[in-house]
């Protein structure tokens, strides 16, 4: 393994006619340098997966649903043997979730009931080998619960008090258990050493830490002489800073005549490949909050200073398609594709973002409502992306209102879990019934449906079987409160209405009296009488209801170690349930006056807790820290903070090198990631051309390697009728028509990239693909807004209640509706 070599370097001006693709980052290297390995290394890179009890994945051999899938030598068990060659899409470890035996066809129920556990259905999750230089397996180490070897047939066995080798018969001898953490049953490592050769798009490191992209590998016979000998590499003046003086001569033995100091050239472990990612569509983790979830299948990361730019250069629709049905939009997204196969425009939803803060906002008590352009008035949750909103009102939600908005009482005491099953309590915090189920086309009962039953009801429980999606962000509950409380964001309002201070108010409404004695005359409900003899009007003031937030804004995990984890707003709702509970009991058996008293004040304790936590001076904290747990209004601010960050689809990122040959304003793409990008219009454009009529069957042509011509084909047209958005890494944004191109990196003209600032030294930019006509028309004739403010940073406590007092609006800026996808 050679990482570091001193190379004969030769370097030449920017401007120099004779090598028009140099600029400052960017080297022209010898084949010399390919043919005896200069730069080859043997990096080892570790494949792990952990299998934990509740995950039902299983270490089999038994995937049956994909085939064709390329296979290597594995043990019996399923794991791939040390010293197997590898390829890209090889299995290193084949595993799989057994699928439920309900609703099987009749060819499925035929092959169930000849082989029994072998005909089962399994979901492939088998984790594969996924680079594109061959390797070799050098290590496997496997931990669980039980394993042994056996010593007849050599095979690694993961038993659970098993005597025999279950493939030979022979009597195992050496048995292990190793020590793993809670409920994981098997820990799988391998070491892949993987040979790399030195391609276009690498990045080097010269001895002063300067990054050299590899622009171009040329024959040892066209690179320059210098001396009567060929150099290695060719740089610009300026890569190396001064490193190498043009006016200086010097001679090594070893390298012969060569132009400056002595230079020693290393290669970055890090690969363009690894620089490299696209994604198309796929799934996202729900639980990574915030904002839809975390990507799973790489995805780019757009900032809010993206979408400032965005919006100022006069990419609105094309940023309203960023956060929406390329993010965080469930059901859009899918419908986005399918119309995209079909030839349909690609209609805009409503963002999740926007459905949170909805969400945070009625959970406060607070009904936002969006006042349109032609003066009709909307619940913002209503509002759709072909709306043109002007203005967002706030009102104080009733007890009637709120009550409309869920979908049953919450009631549940204590563990909101069944410890035997882990199955949510009926009539808790996760209830089925209230909520909905948590996975798709699954009913109350547990039991698992066809997509065929979709929108009917159960008949045992009662509950609709549907798409989880469909179920986000709409199913509140509601807590009856015993005693009703007073709403900690309106005490200011009372003190000034009433002429007492604030700290009068909150002293009277928690029960204080004189000398911080228990007053029981005091309390919420004598708050309640004196404005109601002021004529105040006490709606959204004294709750007597509470919504409570719905699971997706707050769901559970099952961590690595098989505890679970909630949110923090969950632990504020149990507590106030708790005490809520406590109330009713007292209230039934006929408690004290001073038991009584003291609950209610601790009930109105755990309503601020839940509202505002970080702002009570006693707030509630995790056990034995001092950090307070996040109520709603932080979580607010929290999904206000990223409204416009998230991980986007139909998107990626790779290493640019410069390219004289295209022409000033276009962007050569490499043909796998334009495909990629793509590859919604490109099943059209196979069925249009009555390549195939699925979309199965123009998924599995495109896969085929090599790219079949009819392929190439389609891609080179759908690729002249559709520009890209570039954003570099100074949140430049700029749109260029695309090209389709061989190779593995992006290339630019210099001219390019010298107007938008990108420094060639291995510098990556992000590529998003506009998905409706209109978007696409926008990127071509771009129409540039003035610089605006956004109002959703200014959606803090105080003016929220300057809004409810003087009954004014927020006046919503272009960025604004951007943001909020509702209006441009």
């Amino acid at each position: 393994m050679r990482l570091d070599h001193a190379a004969k370097v030769l370097v030449v001006s920017a401007s120099n006619p004779a090598f028009p693709d140099m600029a400052p980052g960017v080297a022209v290297v010898s084949d010399r340098v390919m043919r005896e390995r200069l730069f080859t290394s043997t990096p080892v890179f570790q494949f792990q997966h952990t299998i934990t009890g509740v995950s039902r994945e299983e270490i089999t051999t038994e995937v049956t649903r994909f085939p064709d899938r390329p296979r290597p030598e594995l043990n019996p068990q399923g794991i791939i043997r040390n010293g197997t060659e590898v390829k890209k899409g090889y299995i290193l470890v084949s595993k799989g979730i057994p699928q439920e035996k309900q609703e099987l066809n009749a060819e499925e129920g035929l092959l169930f009931s000849i082989f029994g556990g072998k005909g089962r259905l399994m979901q492939d999750t088998s984790l594969s080998y996924d680079y594109r230089d061959s390797g070799m397996v050098c290590g496997v180490d496997v931990k669980a619960l039980c394993r042994a070897f056996c010593v007849t047939c050599g095979d690694l066995i993961l038993t659970k008090d098993r005597k025999t080798c279950p493939h030979c018969k022979a009597k195992l001898e050496r048995i292990f258990h190793d020590e793993l953490p809670s409920d994981v049953t098997a820990i799988v490592t391998i070491d892949v050493m993987i040979r790399r050769e030195l391609i276009v798009g690498d990045v080097l490191q010269d001895n002063k830490e300067n990054s050299i992209v590899v622009a171009r590998i040329v024959p040892q016979k066209d690179m320059p002489r210098f001396h009567e000998k060929p150099v290695d590499v060719l740089l610009c003046h300026g890569t190396s800073s001064s490193a190498i003086p043009l006016h200086r001569q010097s001679y090594d033995d070893r390298l012969g005549s060569m132009l400056g100091d002595h230079l020693t050239l290393k290669k970055i472990t890090l690969q363009q490949e690894e620089k490299a990612s696209v994604r198309s569509t796929g799934r996202y983790s729900l639980e990574g909050m915030p904002m839809g979830g975390v990507d799973l299948v790489h995805g780019q990361w757009i900032t809010r200073e993206t979408a400032q730019e965005m919006v100022r250069v006069g990419f609105p629709t094309a940023l309203r398609e960023l956060l929406s049905i390329k993010s965080d939009a469930a059901v859009g997204r899918y419908n986005a594709y399918v119309a995209m196969v079909d030839g349909k425009p690609v209609q805009l939803e409503l963002p999740d973002t926007t459905r949170r803060i909805d969400a945070f906002l009625r959970c406060l008590c607070l009904d936002p409502m969006l006042h349109m352009a032609d003066g009709r008035t909307i619940p913002l949750r209503n509002a759709t992306c072909m709306e043109d909103g002007v203005s967002v009102s706030l009102r104080r939600a009733s007890s009637d209102t709120i009550r409309s908005w869920s979908s049953g009482h919450v009631t549940e005491r204590g563990a909101f879990m069944e410890d035997s099953d882990l199955k949510p309590r009926e009539g808790g915090l996760y209830c089925k019934r209230i909520f909905g189920p948590t996975e798709d086309y699954e009913c109350g009962c547990g039991r698992r449906w066809s997509p065929r039953y979709d929108n009917r009801i159960c008949n045992v429980c009662g509950i609709a079987i549907e798409e989880r999606c469909q179920r986000r962000l709409f199913r509140f509950g509601h807590i009856d409160l015993v005693l009703p409380v007073i709403h900690p964001w309106h005490f200011p309002f009372i003190a000034e209405t009433i002429g007492w201070t604030e700290e009068q108010v909150e002293e009277c409404i928690h029960f204080v009296g004189d000398g911080n004695t228990l007053d029981p005359n005091a309390g919420p409900l004598a708050i309640q009488r004196i404005l109601e003899e002021r004529g105040v009007d006490t709606t959204g003031i004294v709750l007597s209801v509470l919504p409570v937030l719905p699971q997706e804004v707050r769901p559970w995990v099952i961590t690595a170690d098989g505890n679970i984890a909630i949110s923090d707003t969950t632990t504020l709702y149990r507590a106030l349930i708790d005490m809520n509970g406590k109330l009713c009991t007292l209230l039934r058996d006929g408690g004290s006056e001073r038991e009584i008293t003291e609950l209610h004040a601790s009930l109105q304790v755990g309503t601020k807790w839940l509202f505002d936590n970080r702002n009570d001076d006693t707030p509630l904290c995790y056990e034995g820290t001092n950090k307070p747990y996040f109520s709603i209004n932080e979580e607010l601010f929290r999904a206000i903070e990223y409204t416009g960050q998230k991980r986007v689809d139909y998107s990626a990122c790779g290493i640019v090198i410069p390219d004289s040959e295209l022409p000033r304003g276009t962007i050569g793409l490499p043909r796998s990631m334009a495909q990629e990008l793509q590859s919604a219009f490109l099943v059209k454009e196979l069925k249009l051309a009555g390549e195939t009529e699925t979309i199965r069957g123009a998924i599995t042509l495109m896969n085929q390697e090599p790219s079949p011509q009819s392929v190439q084909q389609a891609l080179q047209r759908t690729a002249l009728t559709r520009p890209v958005l570039i954003v570099t890494n100074e949140q430049r944004v700029q749109s260029f028509e695309q090209r389709v191109i061989d190779g593995e990196v992006v290339r630019m003209h210099p001219e390019d990239a010298k107007a938008l600032g990108i420094n060639f030294g291995g510098e990556k930019i992000m590529i998003h693909l506009p998905l409706s006509e209109e978007a696409v028309q926008e990127l071509r004739n771009p129409k540039p807004f003035p610089d605006t403010s956004s109002m959703l940073l200014k959606l803090d406590r105080n003016a929220v209640l300057n809004v409810l007092q003087t009954q004014k609006a927020f006046a919503l800026e272009p960025f604004d509706r951007v943001l909020l996808g509702i209006g441009r």
